[in-house]
């Protein structure tokens, strides 16, 4: 029997992909070979409570050292070694960064273990906006323009700390073939310990369809506004400063829209700066579950996703399935699922700020002028793309053949 033990944090996950990674993560090992275990950091109890449901073992560990649990793990990994036998058939899946010294912990606490580390982000993706020529001038200490001193330290720093995890880790999952390519030409990552498994995208996991007519009457939206709908943590590298600016631009024209930005909100008085004449077509709903957020999907018109970088965002594929109609860019990591014209309508990020924010207008107003058949032409080929993450099987089998892998060899 291989015990897989997940790691998780409670707090971060409600509000991120690595959270819908974990509900979905149970179901990549079905069968009596393998019980599946979450190891969930910082969850809301006041002591450790372990608990079964559907045949998946929960260990709820309460809130410590301020909630860096990553830099606890001397404290932690003890204990947890209380209640879990190390065998050689174990393999815990880390999925947050930086966590060098918790993996140390785990080895040391689980010697028989093993490790699988899988990237939802790295450190350099946001301060250099997803420019992957600008990370290796960085490494190779060359100059690049307007970036300062400060953002290349935490960029050297943080990269060296990653290569510390990769080196611990017995296996490592990239999500897109770009940080599959970049681990090993830039990290120097063997390829014998890294495997491409994009995410599984599990079709209708929202909940129950419902028309655009029942799903506007329940959120008290006219059927005469086009809804753009952004999901996901409004930060710069999400590019909400540019759809900001892009949408005061677009209300001049199209009087009938609205905006709707879906996530947790900490910075509305810079963001209502940059939209003085449009802030009454633009609703700040903050976090929502999936029931509630089913709901604006089912109520959008357009789907838009203006990230300098992702990994294999679940918000694309969720866009795709549910909206059909999507505006996003070429950044790291979405280039691999949008093509223009294909499946959607992309902006170029070659450029940022202002020249960025013109390719967001000219790419939201095609979205908003398609014709009906052209409509229909891009949610037929958004399924399709939908289509190739959506073999539960498949994924599966590349997670069973890695752990067994790893455990065997």
């Amino acid at each position: 029997m291989k015990q897989i033990y997940l790691i998780d944090e409670h707090l971060s996950s409600k509000q991120n992909g690595v959270g819908t990674y974990v509900r979905h993560f149970a179901r990549m090992f079905d069968g009596a070979d393998y019980n599946v275990n979450i190891l969930s950091f910082n969850a809301e109890v006041k002591e450790l409570c372990i608990s079964v449901q559907d045949g998946v073992y929960k260990y709820s560990i309460p809130y410590c050292a301020q909630g860096n649990f990553m830099k606890a793990g001397e404290l932690i990994c003890p204990l947890l070694s209380l209640y879990i036998e190390d065998k050689k058939d174990n393999v815990f899946f880390v999925n947050h960064s930086p966590c060098s010294d918790f993996m140390k912990a785990i080895r040391a606490n689980f010697p028989k273990s093993k490790i699988v580390f899988t990237i939802h982000d790295q450190g350099w993706t946001s301060p250099l906006l997803g420019n992957s020529e600008n990370l290796r001038k960085v490494l190779a200490h060359r100059k690049v323009n307007n970036i300062d001193n400060d953002t290349v330290r935490y960029v050297r720093n943080f990269c060296k700390e990653e290569k510390k995890m990769y080196q611990i880790a017995d296996a490592v999952i990239c999500l897109s073939h770009s940080t599959y390519q970049l681990l090993h030409e830039v990290y120097g990552a063997s390829t014998n310990k890294l495997y491409y498994i994009p995410n599984c995208f599990i079709k209708n996991s929202n909940g129950l369809a419902l028309s655009k007519k029942e799903a506007r009457a329940k959120l008290y939206i006219s059927e005469k506004e086009k809804i753009l709908l952004f999901v996901g943590r409004p930060t710069k590298a999400k590019g909400i400063f540019e759809l900001l600016k892009t949408f005061e631009q677009i209300c001049a024209t199209f009087k009938d829209i609205r905006l709707v930005v879906a996530g947790e909100v900490h910075s509305l008085g810079d963001f209502t700066k940059l939209t003085p004449t449009s802030s009454s077509h633009i609703t700040y709903t903050g976090l929502l579950n999936p029931e509630q957020l089913n709901l604006w999907y089912a109520a959008a018109d357009i789907g838009v996703l203006p990230s300098y970088t992702e990994q294999c965002s679940y918000t694309a594929l969720e866009m795709l399935y549910n909206i059909g109609i999507v505006v996003s860019t070429d950044g790291w990591g979405l280039n691999e699922i949008f093509h223009n014209s294909q499946n959607a309508i992309v902006a170029q990020t070659t450029t940022i700020n202002d020249a960025f924010t013109q390719e967001l207008v000219k790419a939201i107003e095609i979205a908003l002028t398609l014709d009906c058949e052209s409509v229909r032409e891009l949610q037929i080929k958004s399924k399709m793309t939908c289509d190739r993450f959506s073999d539960l099987k498949i994924h599966a089998h590349k997670y069973k053949q890695l752990v067994n892998r790893i455990t065997n060899g």
